[in-house]
């Protein structure tokens, strides 16, 4: 089971380049560089997406067991939860 913070996590709109729980109660990443920009920005909109893509990925590595898309979605599966204990 995922011991990350629990999503859905969003964009915060007063701050492109953090990454909050839905309910606004806790930062889970801030994005920075040197400059603002576009790629900073993206980078937020990917992690906060995290929480749904991890669990689409354990839906469709179900469908896909044994088969070279699902060992690789088993893979990347595996990298996330490995780096949960390690923060």
């Amino acid at each position: 089971m995922s011991k990350h913070t629990p999503g859905p996590w969003v964009v915060y709109d007063d701050h492109p380049h953090d990454v909050i729980t839905n309910n606004c109660a806790f930062l889970v990443a801030r994005c920075s560089t040197i400059v603002d920009s576009d790629e900073t920005a993206a980078n937020a909109c990917l992690i906060a997406a995290a929480p749904e893509l991890l669990a689409a990925a354990r839906n469709a590595a179900l469908d896909l067991r044994g088969t070279p898309d699902g060992d690789a979605l088993e893979a990347a599966i595996a990298k996330a939860e490995m780096s949960e204990g390690k923060a």
